[in-house]
């Protein structure tokens, strides 16, 4: 060492001794695993299709080392993998050994397969199409079985048309193989020629011959091929500047170019006319209204017309010439050939003039004339009235009058208002006409009201048939039911019993022990009728015969008389002794009075009806007016007695014969 100054020195040693140290010669395993499983105990299973094992190793000692054989290439069955460790000292070693056992795969033949993909294609279908120019192709497959596997044939060098390519799958047990086959289509190039060609709109085929107007320098010409990838060029169409289609016979050339380069020529001729005079209308169809067409027979004709609903105000008139080249006016407006135009239509006929005008010019114009009716095949009407009640009609078109017109009604108004306005003079319209069976349908002077003559009680038809404007159209036919109520008059203008007229309600004696009585009635109305009872089986004392009337319209009355049937008359003789005398008392006619008191004895309980008393007896000396007093005198002195009806009773006053000894009482009583 030497000291600051640089002068000084000295040596110091140091003394190291190092022991000696011996090396481990432990050899022995703290852990020892095959694929996770504890391998100390000299054997693991492994599942089948395992071809490697994970060996973990931790030696007791950190210093030992070792190795590992037999931990990969694993075979199905018995393995032996050994692990040799090395202990520190580099000399002692150990080996552990460990069988491994792999499972033998039960599906060692299975040569199914999951899928099968080409281009993105399920090839178990059959065929696969692949684009055009397609020489390989990779396939794609999943066997059932992970342990089975394949090879692919065909797949390379691809043709156009069906190539058929095989996957030959082969088992787990290296011997069981399976083909699959399937197809794999590429496409060939087209040679389709076809096309749709139209020039001016008008399909046409090869050969065939077009006419045109005069002065027409071009055509258009579109073509459609069948193929989309076919193409085709156009050679005569007169479009290019110098080849202007010329009168008379052009050629049109269209060359189609199929996919494969095949050609096919299609010449149609084009013949280009000079100035036409045609000035007919096209052959099919050349009038149109609202898109329908309109039969060409109407044209020109002075009954004749096309019809249009009521409500229309506008119509499209498409009209087409024979003549491409003629110009059309449809009241003095132009109508192109396809396009219809718009006009205006009023109810009623509406003239629609159609003029052609060939190429050749005006000079040779033709005008054509349509009548367009608006409501001219309307049969309906609008509203029917029957005097002012209002008519519904049905489906079928009949209606009937609510309620019931009074009895004896012959005569109502019936009005009739038409959808479209009646015919008048030379203007066409609706008509029409009445059928009312005996009743009579006559015009009143009101518009559209009509007078129906000849009702009759009951029911009442009345047919209208309407015919519309256009007399070629369908009519239609309506039917007005009127009821007129039927009488109801009951009255009885005359009871009759055994001929005789008698007042209802009053009370008639029969001759003693009638048995029976003919009873008869005249009805007020003459469409009533009646039936008669109670007279046919009589009994002595009260009847009640009934006469009971029925009205026309069902309903009834009954009508009695009350007929007396009396037992045997009890026939008396009442004198009177002295002229002058017209009283019956105990005083001054003791004989009558006790004639009369022993009659009334014998009537006992019954009940008289009747007492008839003549009235002309006459003693001599006596004036004419003492009969009628002797009868009164009779009459009051019965009545003053006590007996059964006797002060409501009939009483009469026959003339006596003259040779009667007294006034004759006849007493009638049951």
């Amino acid at each position: 060492m030497t000291a600051a100054d640089g002068t000084s020195t000295a040596d110091y040693v140091v003394v190291v001794t190092v022991e000696s140290v011996v090396l481990s010669d432990d050899v022995s395993l703290e852990l020892f695993t095959v694929a996770g499983q504890d391998a100390t105990g000299g054997g693991v299973s492994l599942p089948a299709g395992t071809r490697a094992a994970v060996v973990s190793v931790v030696t007791t000692d950190p210093y030992a080392s070792f190795t590992v054989d037999g931990g990969s290439d694993l075979q199905p069955g018995e393995n032996t993998v050994t692990v040799t460790v090395t202990a520190a000292d580099g000399t002692s070693t150990a080996d552990y050994v460990v069988v491994v056992t792999v499972a033998t795969s039960s599906a060692g033949t299975d040569t199914g397969v999951e899928s099968i993909t080409v281009a993105g294609q399920d090839a178990l279908g059959g065929s696969v199409n692949l684009a055009y120019g397609t020489r390989a192709v990779r396939v794609f497959v999943v066997t059932s079985d992970s342990f089975a596997t394949f090879a692919v044939d065909g797949n390379v060098d691809l043709q156009p048309g069906e190539n058929a390519v095989t996957v030959t799958v082969t088992a787990a047990d290296g011997e069981t193989t399976h083909d699959y086959t399937f197809t794999v289509v590429i496409p060939t190039l087209s040679d389709d020629t076809s096309a749709v060609i139209k020039v001016n709109g008008l399909e046409v085929g090869d050969g065939d011959s077009i006419d045109l107007a005069s002065g027409t320098s071009h055509v258009n010409v579109k073509v459609t091929t069948t193929n989309d990838f076919a193409t085709y060029m156009i050679v005569g169409d007169g479009k290019k500047v110098g080849s202007r289609l010329s009168e008379g016979e052009n050629s049109l050339v269209v060359t189609v170019i199929a996919e494969n380069g095949d050609t096919l020529d299609y010449t149609i001729t084009l013949n280009v006319l000079t100035l036409s005079t045609n000035t007919d209308l096209g052959e099919e169809d050349p009038i149109t209204i609202n898109g329908r067409a309109v039969d060409t027979a109407l044209l020109d004709q002075a009954n004749s017309y096309y019809d249009m609903p009521l409500v229309t105000t506008r119509i499209a008139i498409g009209v087409q010439a024979a003549d491409p080249g003629a110009d059309v006016f449809v009241n003095d407006k132009t109508v192109w050939p396809t396009i219809a135009r718009q006009f205006s239509v009023d109810k009623g006929v509406n003239l629609i003039n159609i003029e052609v005008v060939p190429p050749a010019g005006m000079g040779f114009a033709r005008t054509y004339t349509l009548k367009v009716y608006v409501g001219g095949d309307d049969a309906t009407l609008k509203s029917v009235k029957v005097n002012t009640t209002a008519i519904t009609f049905n489906k079928d078109l009949a209606g009937t009058l609510a309620g019931q017109l009074p009895n004896g009604t012959t005569k109502a108004t019936i009005t009739i208002e038409p959808t479209v306005a009646l015919k008048s003079g030379n203007t066409p319209g609706t008509k029409l006409d009445f059928d009312a069976g005996d009743a009579k349908v006559t015009s009143s002077a009101t518009a559209n009201t009509y007078n129906i003559d000849g009702l009759v009680t009951g029911e009442n038809t009345v047919s209208v048939a309407v015919t519309p404007g256009d007399p070629n159209a369908d009519g239609l036919t309506y039917t007005v039911t009127i009821n007129v109520a039927l009488s109801s008059d009951k009255t009885l203008k005359t009871f009759k019993v055994n001929g005789a007229a008698v007042t209802v309600g009053s009370t008639l004696v029969l001759p003693p022990l009638t048995e029976a009585a003919e009873l008869d009635a005249e009805t007020g109305s003459p469409v009533a009728t009646f039936e008669v009872s109670g007279a046919d089986a009589l009994v002595p004392g009260l009847n009640t015969a009934t006469i009971t009337v029925t009205a026309e319209d069902g309903t009834s009355q009954a009508y009695t008389v009350t007929l007396v049937v009396p037992k045997a008359p009890d026939v008396i003789v009442v004198a009177f002794p002295k002229a002058g005398v017209a009283t019956v008392d105990a005083k001054t006619n003791a004989a009558g009075n006790k004639v009369i008191a022993a009659e009334i004895k014998k009537l006992g309980k019954s009940t008289v009806v009747q007492v008839n008393i003549t009235n002309n007896f006459l003693i001599a000396k006596d004036k004419p007016a003492v009969g009628v007093a002797r009868a009164t005198a009779i009459q009051k002195y019965l009545q003053g007695q006590k007996i059964n009806g006797i002060k409501t009773t009939i009483f009469n006053f026959p003339a006596g014969a003259k040779t009667q000894k007294g006034s004759t009482v006849t007493i009638y009583y049951y």
